[in-house]
């Protein structure tokens, strides 16, 4: 249980190092005021929700040794509330970065740069609102091999939408920020997706509760980058960004699911030496005809 746990806190580290690496290939003044705004939000921000979140722990635990899933799932329920509500001034917060570090001393221009990687990020807190309760409600119920699964995917695809936005579309120290956000967003998206698969949400009004908000803090997310990207008129920039985002989503998919296919057809043969009823065959080659 604890290799999982490491695993993934080590690609949630390995994501801010890729993050910096672009930063860097920027220039000084770009990566002096990344590492300013990554360092500021992960105090004034990150920090506080996975503070808040770890308070859901004892409780989600208590409820699942006693099977109690109503208390299980409304615990989630109002620790995505609470944090959403957190979100709003560390969001005000995040606004006045550039005022705060003047007030404080720092370089004009490497405070402006960490002003737009902040403003930047600022959808990524309704993402943890989703994001850092679903881990500990997870890992409270024994669940944190698929986290790790889930967060290497993520991470995985890191990489080529640092590249597409800083190098493919010039988007800079904003297109690193959004690249982030992305990252996180997706993250949500694949923890859901196994919750989903493994039932572990028992209860229909808990499954529709999950997933109302996820579509609402999704769609609010999409708002607030049009808005972003509104302000220095690169809107379309913002529809490329996502359908580029489906699309290594859908092609990283479709990779997995061939090569579990894969070893299930191999896996028959050797075993059984029968697999035209293996359900993955059969949907493989309906999607693959």
């Amino acid at each position: 249980m604890a290799l999982p746990i490491t695993a993934m806190n080590f690609l949630v580290y390995l994501r801010a190092v890729v993050s910096v690496l672009f930063l860097g290939r920027l220039g000084s003044l770009e990566l002096a005021g990344g590492a300013l705004s990554i360092g500021f939000t992960n105090i004034t921000g990150y920090s506080v929700f996975v503070g808040l979140a770890s308070g859901l722990e004892p409780i989600c635990s208590q409820a699942h040794g006693s099977r109690n899933w109503a208390l299980l799932s409304l615990s989630l329920h109002r620790m995505i509330l609470i944090l959403l509500i957190a979100a709003v001034p560390i969001g005000f917060l995040w606004l006045n970065l550039e005022p705060i570090m003047l007030f404080m001393g720092q370089d004009g221009d490497v405070t402006s740069t960490a002003a737009t990687y902040c403003l930047y990020s600022l959808p990524d807190l309704l993402t943890n609102t989703l994001l850092q309760p679903l881990r500990v409600y997870l890992r409270s119920q024994g669940v944190t091999r698929p986290q790790m699964w889930c967060t290497l995917a993520a991470v995985a695809l890191h990489a080529p939408l640092n590249y597409v936005t800083v190098v493919g579309m010039g988007l800079g120290v904003r297109g690193v920020a959004m690249a982030s956000v992305l990252t996180n967003l997706n993250t949500v998206s694949y923890t859901h997706l196994d919750v989903y698969k493994r039932q572990i949400l028992r209860n229909g009004r808990i499954n529709i509760g999950i997933a109302t908000l996820t579509l609402f803090i999704i769609y609010n997310n999409y708002l607030l980058l049009k808005n972003l990207f509104s302000l220095t008129d690169d809107v379309p920039k913002i529809h490329i960004l996502l359908l580029f985002n489906l699309y290594l989503n859908i092609l990283f998919i479709e990779i997995v699911f061939f090569f579990r296919c894969f070893y299930l057809i191999v896996n028959e043969v050797l075993l059984v030496g029968d697999f035209s009823n293996n359900k993955f065959y059969n949907v493989f080659l309906l999607f693959n005809k």
